[in-house]
Order: C-alpha cells, then sequence, then structure tokens
C-alpha cells in the first residue's frame, strides 16, 4: 500500500526511466503490504538525487544493494566465500549468488558471473574510480537481481535499450 506524500522533486529525462526502473524492482521483488521504511527512505533519497542531477549509476547501485540487503539477500562483497580472507583488488572472482566471491571455479561456479575484486570494492564503497569498473559493477548487479527475479523481465531496461537503438537510427540518418 502506497500513500502520496507530495513535496518530491520532479523528475524527468533519462533521471525519469530510472526512477521507473526503481519502481520495477520494488513491484517486482516487495511482498504486498510488506513496509520497509529503510529501503523507502533510500528510495525516495535515490529520486531526489536524480531529480538533482546526480551521477545515475552510483545512484542505482546503491539503491540495488539496500534493496537487497532488505529482501535478506546482501551481498557478500569485502570477503571471500570460501576463506573469509579480504577481497584482493587484482583478483577475479566468480560470484555464486548465495555465497559471495569465490576464487575457484569448480562445477556450477564457471557459469556464475566474473567480476574482479577492484569492482566488488568499488561496489562496497559506492565509488567507481573508472568506466570499467562501473560497467563491471552494472552487470554484476543485473546478474544478481535477475537471478532474485527468477527469470520475470525488468521491462524499463527494455524501454532504454529501445530508446537506444532509436537515437542510434537518428544518428546514422543525420550522418
Amino acid at each position: 500500500r502506497a500513500e502520496w506524500r507530495g513535496g518530491l522533486p520532479r523528475v524527468g529525462g533519462s533521471a525519469l526511466v530510472c526512477g521507473f526502473y526503481l519502481n520495477e524492482l520494488l513491484l517486482k521483488l516487495l511482498p504486498r503490504e510488506d513496509p520497509h521504511p529503510r529501503l523507502f527512505a533510500t528510495y525516495e533519497a535515490a529520486l531526489a538525487e536524480l531529480a538533482a542531477g546526480h551521477l545515475q549509476a552510483p545512484v542505482l547501485r546503491q539503491f540495488e544493494l539496500v534493496l537487497l540487503t532488505e529482501l535478506g539477500y546482501a551481498l557478500p562483497l569485502v570477503r571471500e566465500a570460501d576463506t573469509g580472507d579480504a577481497i584482493d583488488p587484482a583478483a577475479r572472482y566468480h560470484y555464486a549468488f548465495d555465497q559471495g566471491p569465490r576464487r575457484t571455479p569448480t562445477g556450477p561456479l564457471a557459469q556464475l558471473p566474473v567480476v574482479r575484486g577492484a569492482t566488488l570494492l568499488a561496489l562496497a564503497d559506492g565509488r567507481y574510480a573508472d568506466a570499467e569498473t562501473a560497467a563491471e559493477a552494472k552487470r554484476l548487479m543485473r546478474e544478481v537481481l535477475d537471478h532474485y527475479l527468477e527469470q520475470r523481465g525488468v521491462e524499463s531496461r527494455r524501454v532504454v535499450q529501445d530508446l537506444q537503438a532509436l537515437d542510434g537510427r537518428r544518428e546514422q540518418e543525420n550522418d
């Protein structure tokens, strides 16, 4: 159950699509009438940051992490699942959805997302030093969320892809 509180800044442009994405995650992952005060405070803060023109990727990753934590799926990001050792920024890890980062691929682990330690630490800190780290963090979060969505697609992602394809066609026509 939701009630309009008003007073939130208007979100437009690509930030509006990001807001739709946040809404869709809430609708698809939260049980009805299950209160999550911390999550909705994070949601409100994310919308305000998007409306204020903050970089979208860090806002979205922070919201996704809080959402998963509130649902009981907090992502271990700073310690290896098998050993408890600190994540090595230079190492590559297979991310086991229900366990965390693991160095050695065995059996079904080879099918799991592979991510650099630096990206795991960036997610934990909410700071993305470069485009590669930001893109890898986005890819990992997409795979983790898809796992918990149990193959229920995220339509706002498709909308973004369609808009990007449309922009690409316009650029080609103008060349």
